[in-house]
């Protein structure tokens, strides 16, 4: 009878802390006040932990991928096209927007080189009225094209998720990297259409070093035999980004992959790095899954029972048990709870949201006396059996 009214006890205090947990997520963080919360809170991720430095760590590079720097003006592009296309590259896929006519020269040169090349893929954007299309996709046999947003993210947020798919006005769109993978690896483009989800996490396998890379420069400099030797039979990423230090701030993001997890930081990933992390993460079907919402509250009942559990039973032993103990508990056990779900993640990489948790936790001390007060008032009014009347009736 004891431990069932112990339970009962932990449950009910439980149900109160996971409904203002519920209520406290409801706080806007899009409000004034809430922008450097989330800046210097919320958006850090204990799962950050994982991915962080591993873009100086020896790893094994993405053979199939390679980055070309993007060229400077679209004629530049245009002689680019046409030289990587020499190596028969598997695709030619472009990270920049070309939303309008600009020099007619320049755009007549673009619009010759990309004719007749069904291995390309443009890149388009989101604006407010809708869809900001590409200029040079009305060409004939001018290959595929994809949206180039990560996700609906603050700005300067650490870039984790992305979206796959994107429905407006009964119209499906394709993200940049999908159309890629939907070109080169049907069997890989129709497993990530069968997840169904609507936003993707993204399973960084490395910064820009772990990928081969050309330079604008090297492009014009190496051999025809070392230029075959890289592009021949690879997916060709044209993008903006910097090989050495120090990183230039034109199309640079913030990842998981920057060493420092929390506090200040520079941007540390370009945005074409990004779009072949992903691409690495379809194609070698690598996917890391988010756990939904309700599963998320499911974990933060069980451990915030547990939690109550042994804090009420500690008041049925004594009347006044040591408040310093229970700090003690309540601080290691989140750093356990913490622990064990990277763990997870490294091993399995399922992640369980943990913020609904986190806050039950850091709640749960507080609560306590919250509930103490109602089990008292419940038991002067209607007899309600606690421990936390002066005699113990269990």
């Amino acid at each position: 009878m004891k431990k069932l009214h112990l339970i009962k006890e932990a449950f009910i205090a439980t149900l109160i802390v996971l409904i203002i947990t519920y209520l406290i997520s409801f706080i806007p963080l899009s409000l004034e006040y809430g922008k450097a919360l989330h800046q210097g809170f919320a958006d850090f991720d204990i799962y950050d932990l994982y991915y962080s430095g591993k873009a100086r760590q020896n790893i094994i590079r993405d053979t199939g991928i390679v980055l070309v720097e993007l060229g400077s003006d679209r004629s530049e592009i245009a002689d680019q096209i046409n030289s990587l296309s020499l190596y028969h590259p598997k695709i030619i896929a472009i990270d920049a927007t070309f939303e309008a006519a600009k020099d007619s020269v320049a755009d007549m040169k673009f619009s010759e080189a990309i004719k007749h090349k069904p291995n390309l893929v443009f890149a388009y954007g989101f604006d407010k009225t809708g869809v900001s299309p590409n200029f040079f996709y009305r060409e004939p046999d001018s290959g595929a094209s994809g949206y180039i947003d990560f996700s609906s993210r603050p700005q300067y947020s650490v870039i984790r998720t992305y979206v796959p798919f994107y429905k407006k006005d009964g119209k499906e769109y394709e993200a940049f990297t999908t159309s890629i993978a939907r070109l080169v690896n049907p069997a890989c483009y129709q497993k990530l259409k069968k997840r169904n989800n609507s936003e993707e996490l993204i399973n960084y396998t490395g910064n820009v070093n772990n990928y081969f890379t050309i330079s604008k420069n090297e492009l014009h400099n190496l051999d025809s035999l070392q230029l075959e030797k890289l592009i021949q039979h690879r997916l060709v990423l044209l993008g903006f980004f910097m090989k050495d230090y120090p990183l230039v701030m034109d199309d640079l993001y913030y990842s998981p992959l920057n060493e420092r997890v929390s506090g200040k930081s520079f941007p540390d990933i370009y945005g074409v790095v990004v779009h072949a992390n992903i691409l690495s993460m379809i194609l070698n079907g690598k996917y890391a899954t988010l756990a939904s919402t309700t599963t998320a509250y499911i974990f933060a009942f069980l451990i915030t029972l547990m939690l109550y559990y042994y804090f009420i039973s500690q008041f049925h032993k004594k009347s006044h048990p040591s408040h310093g103990k229970f700090l003690l508990i309540q601080f290691l056990a989140i750093l356990l709870a913490l622990y064990l779900f990277l763990q997870f993640y490294n091993w399995f990489l399922f992640k369980v949201p943990l913020e609904p948790m986190l806050i039950a936790m850091v709640l749960s001390l507080e609560m306590l006396g919250l509930y103490k007060n109602l089990a008292l008032w419940l038991h002067k009014k209607y007899r309600y059996k606690t421990v936390f009347t002066h005699k113990h009736i269990i």
